[in-house]
């Protein structure tokens, strides 16, 4: 609602400027007033009769008996879109003007930090400079010998990003293949390995491997959809055997429902909905261009997040048709989503870092390669695709042979638990210094951590091709046991250092992002941070300045920063005079 409250305060400022008329007959001037009073209510009756000035025929008397009528009618179907759509079709795009004011916006707070010599993410915009790749290379993950499959996987990359990338796609597509057969108790809810990336890089980078890794899903996909195709042959053999006369509707067969594993990205919101519904709430998106899901969704934005993040929750999902006033609903969804395009396909898919879609994904930037490579392959090699193909089949068989075990749930050590608390709450602590728009995606890497760790855990588990787990009686003389999934110390430290390269991922994502009100607040800088983490836990206001001498910062620039500090709760003087740091 603020991006629209923006881009009506850029229309007010258009049509008044320019004095043009974006309503000139009836039907436009009503429906205007109609949008206006729908999102806005009262708070829009000065902005209609701003929009209808420019209007020889405005009067504003009619004006106000038309809002009025607006606001106690009510038109529910008429929204600010009608509005933008009106003000385009006579000359004023407001789209193209805030993505203007947002571009120079951001310009005028990258110089500014620059004469500061404040650091934080890249804005676009800044001159002279590539607005894609960042300052420094980015880090990638440390080389590990995960289970299998990804340790076979992992081979068919040609760098580190390449391999990364693998790594992350493989992840989420295995957690999607047992979404409903691990879980993990973690923040009083249960989470299962769901992951949602978004793979951004620029043209020709390579990100188009892990298109290869859609391959793992197949065998699953085409299980679920050979049996829907057998269960409708039936269906309309019943159907072709029911009597034409004479009969009641309940005697009629039920049609089976059009289930799938991996829903098209070429769909509507409300499609995707509809096959999470008839999947039961289980689903992979897996698509390597990220366009084609932005341009499937124009116009039915609201339905892609609200699903995505709800999904990512696993909160339950429902809808109402229209034809034949049929209720739906699924208690529970698990879906995964992977995607990759360049920075510009971003945006339309997440229009804000203030979005909660954006905290919920796990972001990886792979930069351009310069470097020609040869593509040509020996007869005797084995290619990606058929060797992807194959550990797609074998994982499948694997999995189909677990069947007769219950669903191990993840269980860290007491140890295990203590490591983590400690490392999200540094993360915690860093991000507070460097980009507070991120603090809901370090906490939400939490719980995308608990979601790989589910993954490996149960890949080097099953590593023999029969699961090992240690068993758990729920309560003594109950039958029915529950696994206990450990994870190994350096599986569950491999996991948790990726953390740390996914956030400064999403720290570089960030900056192809309009800029937000969290934004423009500055964190501080990296001469402030340096300072502060020079700084013990508790001290006297004098070693502040000691300490600002020894870096070469000026007293009342070190006093104006400590102001500052207080105002941000980043420390709070103590009864005795002292100064304590605020964990």
């Amino acid at each position: 609602m603020e991006t629209n409250n923006q881009k009506l305060d850029l229309l007010r400022e258009e049509v008044l400027k320019r004095g043009t008329d974006i309503a000139p007959d009836y039907l436009s001037y009503v429906s205007m007033a109609f949008a206006l009073a729908t999102e806005l209510g009262e708070e829009g009756r000065e902005l209609f009769h701003d929009l209808c000035r420019p209007s020889a025929k405005y009067d504003r008397e009619d004006a106000e008996k038309t809002y009025t009528s607006a606001v106690k009618t009510g038109r529910g179907d008429i929204k600010l879109g009608t509005v933008f759509f009106l003000a385009k079709h006579w000359g004023i795009d407001v789209e193209e003007i805030y993505r203007q004011r947002q571009g120079e916006q951001r310009q005028s707070v990258a110089l500014a930090r620059r004469a500061d010599g404040r650091s934080g993410p890249s804005l676009q915009g800044e001159e002279e400079e590539d607005a894609e790749a960042p300052e420094e290379p980015l880090p990638t993950f440390d080389d590990y010998q995960w289970p299998w499959p990804l340790s076979e996987l992992l081979n068919k990359g040609q760098n580190a990003p390449q391999r990364d990338v693998l790594l992350l796609s493989s992840l989420a597509a295995l957690g999607a293949t047992v979404a409903d057969k691990v879980s993990c108790l973690y923040g009083e809810k249960m989470h299962y390995p769901c992951l949602q990336l978004f793979i951004v890089a620029p043209p020709a980078s390579g990100k188009g491997a892990m298109a290869f890794v859609r391959y793992l899903l197949e065998p699953f996909h085409r299980e679920i959809r050979e049996r829907y195709a057998a269960e409708m042959t039936e269906f309309r053999k019943a159907m072709a055997m029911a009597p034409r006369k004479g009969y009641e509707e309940r005697e009629l067969p039920m049609e089976p429902q059009n289930r799938m594993f991996i829903i098209s990205g070429n769909n509507t919101g409300t499609g995707i909905l509809q096959n999470l519904m008839d999947s039961d709430g289980r689903g992979v998106i897996f698509e390597t261009e990220a366009d084609t899901v932005s341009s499937a969704i124009k116009g039915d934005y609201g339905h892609w997040s609200d699903t995505l993040r709800k999904a990512w929750d696993h909160d339950p999902l429902s809808y109402n048709r229209r034809t034949n006033n049929e209720y739906r609903e699924v208690g529970e969804s698990r879906l995964t989503v992977v995607l990759s395009g360049t920075p510009g396909q971003l945006v339309p898919l997440i229009p804000s870092a203030e979005n909660g879609l954006f905290s919920r994904q796990l972001f990886y930037y792979m930069p351009s390669s310069m470097e020609w490579r040869d593509q040509w392959c020996e007869p005797e090699d084995d290619p990606a695709q058929q060797l992807f193909q194959c550990i797609g089949v074998e994982w499948k068989e694997r999995v189909d042979s677990w069947k007769i075990y219950l669903k191990p749930r993840l269980k860290l050590t007491p140890e295990q638990k203590e490591e983590f608390n400690q490392f999200f709450s540094h993360m915690l602590r860093e991000n507070h210094l460097t980009s507070d728009e991120l603090h809901g995606t370090v906490l939400r890497l939490g719980v995308n951590c608990v979601r790989i760790m589910e993954v490996v855990a149960i890949l080097r588990a099953s590593e023999g091709g029969d699961l090992k787990y240690e068993w758990l009686l729920k309560q003594p003389g109950v039958e029915t046991p529950e696994g206990l999934l450990p994870i190994t110390d350096a599986d569950f430290r491999a996991v948790l250092s990726m953390m740390q390269v996914l956030y400064r991922h999403a720290l570089h994502v960030l900056k192809f992002m309009p800029l937000t009100k969290t934004a423009l607040r500055q964190p501080l800088s990296a001469l402030q941070a340096k300072l502060f983490k020079a700084l013990p836990q508790e001290f006297e206001r004098s070693l502040l300045t000691e300490k600002g001498r020894e870096q070469g910062i000026k007293g009342n620039t070190v006093r104006s920063w400590y102001s500052r500090w207080k105002r941000r709760h980043l420390v709070q003087e103590t009864a005795d005079g002292k100064v304590l740091k605020v964990e």
